[in-house]
């Protein structure tokens, strides 16, 4: 936990653990009835777990940017690029690999036919446009594209402004403006065509309000902090009861209702930012009682992006493999192999590939900003 925001990874761990339970399909009749109803409650609203990811992406990638600047009165944008393609691509390019292996020299086939249009639309981070080799992947295609935009934004500022002014301020503006364009866009997709994940809810333009809120609270954390933390402990306890009414809305209607994948979007990254805001501005350290659940669960934030991007591969091609090998077909077994074991996987992977790929960015190409309380960014 030293030298990382502890909040912000917990965060990370419940997300993964909410994609899991979006991707496991519960049976009835397999356990008591309310065990049933909870994991169908936690079906229905780990949708949530993306806009999170969105939110604290937003927040912490423009975060490596505006500090940089105050440290440096400049950003240096091939720099940045290339810290972010160690993080990003080596875990994923690896796993896209793995995939057209698995495909042609294992013939372990995916819940998605296998075309080399895919292959080369997940490679170029345009799948949430294009085909597809995996239904989970859409969202690093969106993540991809708000990196280059935000990235070439504040370059272009940095270089042309004076110093000692409010250069980032546009930001407040163009956050309103692609909240309101993000919504519209979205309702006029639900009025032209049914519902389809593919054209509703994966393309960039339909999701960068929840990026960009993130890049906006940074803003005026960075900026602006002592106003922000006057301002968020005045009205912290409105700012929690609220951020959790919003993210509720996902436990009450399904995604696929249209008031969901228009306004509910806007709902639920509105919700989970104001408990992040909450936690950054009010605990900068771990509560003590929280301390032996937050260790282990924030623990598996800082693998979040391996697990993610590798547990499907263990629920769509080696859990039927090993409940035929060892005769595990209990829908319980299963349930709790595909759990453990793909955070298990992803910490692998974190370990194997991950950070080693980081410690190599890290002697070559050293930070040039600092974390929110002062340390080394990761």
């Amino acid at each position: 936990m030293k030298k990382r925001m502890w909040h912000l990874d917990t965060f990370r761990g419940i997300a993964v653990f909410l994609v899991l339970g979006a991707h496991w399909v519960p049976k009835p009749g397999h356990g008591p009835f309310f065990v049933y109803q909870l994991q169908k409650v936690w079906k229905m609203s780990a949708w949530v777990a993306v806009d999170m990811f969105f939110v604290l992406s937003g927040f912490l990638v423009s975060g490596l940017l505006f500090n940089e600047y105050k440290k440096n009165g400049n950003v240096r944008l091939k720099r940045f690029f290339i810290r972010r393609a160690f993080k990003i691509y080596p875990v994923f390019y690896i796993f896209v690999l793995a995939t057209v292996l698995v495909h042609y020299m294992l013939h372990l086939d995916g819940s998605l036919p296998f075309r080399w249009s895919a292959v080369l639309c997940e490679t170029l981070f345009v799948q949430n446009y294009g085909a597809q080799l995996w239904w989970h992947t859409w969202s690093l295609g969106v993540e991809e594209h708000f990196y280059i935009l935000l990235g070439l934004y504040v370059y272009w500022r940095a270089r042309r402004s004076a110093a000692n002014t409010d250069i980032f301020g546009a930001i407040r503006w163009i956050y309103a403006v692609v909240a309101v364009a993000c919504i519209l866009m979205r309702v006029q997709r639900i009025m032209a065509l049914p519902y389809d994940p593919k054209i509703h809810s994966m393309p960039t333009h339909l999701r960068m309000d929840a990026l960009m809120f993130g890049v906006w609270f940074s803003y005026y954390y960075y900026f602006h902090r002592q106003a922000t933390l006057d301002v968020v402990h005045r009205y912290r306890y409105i700012i929690v009861v609220c951020g959790l009414a919003l993210l509720s809305t996902s436990a009450i209607f399904p995604v696929h209702v249209p008031f969901m994948y228009s306004v509910g979007h806007t709902l639920v990254y509105l919700g989970f930012g104001g408990v992040l805001i909450y936690f950054v501005c009010e605990l900068a350290e771990c509560p003590k009682f929280l301390t032996a659940v937050v260790g282990p669960l924030a623990y598996i934030g800082t693998c979040s992006y391996p697990i993610y991007i590798w547990h499907a591969s263990l629920l769509a091609w080696w859990l039927p493999k090993i409940g035929r090998f060892y005769g595990i077909g209990g829908y319980w077994q299963s349930f709790f192999i595909y759990v453990i074991g793909s955070v298990v996987w992803g910490i692998v992977v974190a370990r194997l590939v991950e950070i080693p790929m980081l410690s190599i960015r890290d002697t070559l190409f050293p930070s040039l900003s600092t974390s929110l309380f002062g340390a080394k960014t990761k």
